[in-house]
């Protein structure tokens, strides 16, 4: 079972929330296609104590990787070539590197003006509970807001797995009715 989740920028009063960021790099949707600079520490406690280093690197998504974390999570293989071309459409991507291994990542599709959607926000189960899916839509909204036009709002889906309902909620997400069908060729 999925439900859809939908969000908007709006601030307490309804209005749209920018922060005023524009597109000044010229690059296709506002993305930036060389490594990020944006970095993930954490620490987190129980009995596991310990420090958990990750760096988050920006439109970094290598088709092997998505179908290892796909495959690793319960989800259906897709053939590299199918994988390859929806990578090439999407609008910005954002993978977890620990150890030099890639063990989260999410994507974004949609127009990259009014509508986007976050897709495959996946971490490993073993890396699960640690704070990288966090990191990765936290990632993935920031590039949303940076890319939103002043004055302007947008609408923001994804679809949850079942049982990460709650975990979408904790961004704003609201649960809204919705509908999906697949196609198969």
């Amino acid at each position: 079972m999925r439900s859809n989740v939908v969000l908007s920028f709006r601030n307490s009063e309804g209005k749209p929330e920018t922060d005023g960021a524009e597109n000044s790099n010229g690059s296709r949707n506002g993305c930036d296609t060389h490594k990020s600079h944006y970095y993930a520490a954490i620490v987190f406690e129980g009995r596991n104590m310990g420090e958990i280093k990750y760096q988050l690197l920006d439109n970094q998504l290598r088709a092997e990787d998505f179908i290892r974390l796909k495959v690793a999570t319960g989800f259906r293989n897709r053939p590299i070539d199918q994988v390859e071309k929806a990578l090439h459409n999407n609008l910005f991507d954002v993978v977890a590197v620990c150890n030099e291994e890639v063990v989260g990542m999410g994507r974004l599709v949609g127009d990259g003006v009014m509508y986007w959607y976050l897709q495959e926000i996946i971490v490993l189960p073993e890396y699960q509970g640690k704070g990288i899916g966090t990191s990765i839509v936290n990632r993935l909204l920031e590039h949303i807001k940076q890319n939103t036009e002043h004055g302007t709002f947008a609408s923001i889906g994804l679809t949850a797995a079942e049982g990460k309902d709650t975990f979408y909620e904790r961004f704003g997400f609201d649960k809204s009715l919705g509908m999906t069908k697949y196609i198969e060729g």
